[in-house]
């Protein structure tokens, strides 16, 4: 059976807000399933259709969507159209909704600010998205009512874009115009530490920002050659070679325009490591041109095999296309993926190593020690 994806992206409605909690809790009303008879979807046609669907908030965007048969796509989106204005719940699940909401807050409250919090606050610009509120304040809701939250969808609900993805047609009413974090320029090394992890070990995130039009295909490529367990070179060198970390991983952050690096050491392996990574990216030229044909073979088994698991990567796609990681559908990056050539990521790993080396953000966490936030110069 065909899958696609439908979503209706809220650009405004997200955690940046002066209302983050009851931005919260409005993601939760649009996900409940009384919605959907509001709607006009009965049981039967779930049952026949929709495979899944969710609604899920972040700093830019909160977003509903459906996992379904293709064929019913385009009807689903135009249910999504005609109630994209309505909160569509009347008043005692709405109690019911907000008292879920405040159960699960209260039970993840802890004393401790956990480590995305703390990365925030320690590197991106006090304008930016992710540090503009807590997110564990949900005494903010306790007193909500149903005319509250309706105007607060009603003030932040003024801008949305329709989506209908599948492996070969994407149609996107417009990508949202999403405010972005700001890396700060005065920071250069971040030590973090978590009292409840096992003590000697060391958490290494090297955060490398990169050209923000960079071909999706050259991040996918590229970071497939650095961290593939099979023959990714700083795999090779760091863990078969050397032995100092059990793995790396290589991540795009789409909101930020970086590419970044992580691994996890002894700390007395920490700065060996990093200097590994930079050797190890110097000897790049000569290391692509035996491999690019081996990679590009397993990008595009990746492509297929990710949205064949469409319903686990529904939201990872969709936040991809709306934060602005690509838009073209994954049949069409397998047909342009031969286009790519050795001296197309040679290029690229020289803007990145001269990233890595000069403009880069290293962010330790240590285990084992009290709660504190360092800040240190290269």
């Amino acid at each position: 059976m065909e899958q696609s994806i439908v979503a209706l992206i809220r650009p405004n409605l997200n955690l940046a807000q002066k209302e983050d909690q009851a931005t919260h809790l409005i993601e939760h009303i649009l996900a409940e399933p009384k919605r959907l008879k509001a709607m006009g979807i009965s049981d039967d046609f779930y049952a026949k259709n929709i495979i899944s669907h969710n609604g899920l908030i972040n700093d830019y965007f909160a977003t509903e969507y459906y996992v379904v048969r293709t064929e019913a796509a385009n009807e689903i989106l135009e249910k999504f159209s005609r109630h994209k204005d309505e909160l569509s719940i009347d008043r005692d699940d709405f109690e019911k909704v907000k008292s879920t909401l405040i159960e699960e807050l209260n039970d993840d409250k802890g004393e401790f600010i956990d480590l995305g919090e703390q990365i925030s606050r320690a590197i991106y610009t006090p304008g930016s998205p992710s540090v503009q509120n807590t997110r564990d304040n949900f005494d903010s809701i306790l007193n909500l009512s149903y005319e509250d939250t309706t105007k607060i969808f009603d003030k932040y609900n003024d801008d949305y874009s329709s989506l209908k993805m599948s492996f070969d047609d994407y149609a996107i009413d417009s990508i949202p115009n999403t405010k972005r974090n700001v890396l700060r320029s005065d920071m250069k090394l971040v030590e973090l530490t978590h009292p409840w992890q096992s003590p000697g070990s060391v958490d290494t995130f090297i955060i490398v920002p990169i050209p923000k039009d960079t071909d999706l295909l050259i991040n996918l490529l590229y970071s497939a050659s650095a961290i593939n367990t099979q023959f990714g070179i700083l795999y090779d060198v760091l863990r078969n070679k050397n032995g100092l970390v059990y793995g790396v991983s290589i991540g795009m952050d789409y909101n930020l325009g970086t590419l970044d690096i992580y691994f996890s050491s002894s700390k007395e392996n920490t700065n060996k490591v990093i200097d590994l990574i930079k050797k190890s990216l110097e000897s790049y030229d000569s290391y692509i041109a035996s491999s690019l044909e081996f990679i590009k073979g397993r990008i595009k088994l990746e492509l297929e095999l990710d949205w064949a698991d469409v319903q686990s990567q529904s939201f990872t796609l969709i936040d991809r296309v709306v934060s602005g990681g690509y838009t073209e559908t994954p049949k069409s990056l397998i047909e342009r993926i031969d286009s790519i050539t050795a001296d197309d990521l040679r290029r690229f790993n020289r803007q990145y190593l001269e990233s890595l080396n000069n403009s880069s953000l290293i962010i330790k966490r240590q285990h084992g020690k009290s709660l504190v936030t360092k800040i240190f110069d290269k």
